[in-house]
């Protein structure tokens, strides 16, 4: 609103005709900008929408395919060899589903991984420019959207990774629900397979360390949280009303968080 009532451009460019001339081609570049921060807008909504939406979809698949093996054997008009060919075909969707999944880890690592730790460290400056250096209602709003942002960036990707962790660790329990009991020795010994190879630990890996789950999403606000400690204590010294004895005190604690953030980094996640 701002820049229409000061007869300016939402941001500064150039443009093939001067725009000052006339309304007509002002409000023709105002126009242009408006679309293109929009489509800009919808783009980065999109890119980051497609991770949390594949992960989504795996854990229905998973889901599904749990609900499917839960209801095998308590059909009786259906022959023994039937339930074994119904076996056979949730065994073969569940590698095609450790295949998606795999394929999915593969494209979505190094984007998480890079994402843990840029998240962490915006979120630190993000707060330490919302307390110490906005001055008017407008600096406030600004850095308190920007870290609602920074939090709703991540946070799909998190919560859905530990949703298809918890789908495939529910996967060992429909089997054993299936009515296994009365059927065939090759029904049973397909079962006694297809349990040992649900049982397998599947968690996504953001660059083969950061475990993507609501645990990772909590250790980034952690490492801010420490980081920022960090920096409110790199003041030590400048206090002359302060003994020596304090700022000795003050510096120990300094080391103690720095020890604490390394720590949050490494283990925090598992």
């Amino acid at each position: 609103m701002g820049a229409i009532v000061d007869q300016r451009l939402m941001a500064p460019a150039w443009f093939p005709f001067d725009w000052k001339s006339s309304s007509t081609l002002y409000w023709s570049a105002l126009l242009y900008q408006f679309i293109g921060l929009n489509m800009l807008i919808m783009q980065n909504l999109v890119n980051d929408t497609v991770g949390p939406m594949s992960l989504c979809l795996l854990s229905g698949h998973v889901h599904l395919l749990a609900m499917r093996v839960a209801r095998i054997g308590y059909n009786k008009r259906k022959s023994q060899k039937y339930h074994e060919d119904e076996l056979k075909l949730c065994i073969e969707d569940h590698q095609k589903l450790l295949k998606a999944f795999t394929l999915l880890e593969s494209s979505m690592s190094w984007l998480q991984f890079i994402l843990f730790f840029t998240s962490g460290l915006n979120t630190c400056l993000g707060v330490v420019n919302f307390l110490f250096y906005s001055r008017i209602l407008y600096d406030y709003i600004y850095y308190g959207c920007f870290l609602l942002a920074l939090g709703v960036e991540v946070f799909p990707c998190y919560f859905y990774g530990s949703v298809l962790l918890e789908e495939f660790k529910h996967l060992p329990y429909a089997i054993f629900s299936s009515n296994w009991v009365e059927q065939s020795r090759n029904y049973r010994q397909n079962t006694t397979i297809f349990l040992e190879m649900a049982l397998k630990s599947v968690t996504m890996l953001a660059g083969g360390i950061v475990e993507t789950n609501l645990d990772s999403f909590f250790a980034i606000y952690k490492a801010a949280y420490s980081l920022f400690t960090v920096i409110l204590t790199m003041k030590i010294g400048y206090n002359k009303r302060k003994s020596q004895k304090y700022h000795e005190d003050e510096l120990k604690l300094c080391i103690e968080d720095h020890q604490k953030l390394l720590k949050y980094l490494k283990y925090s996640y598992i």
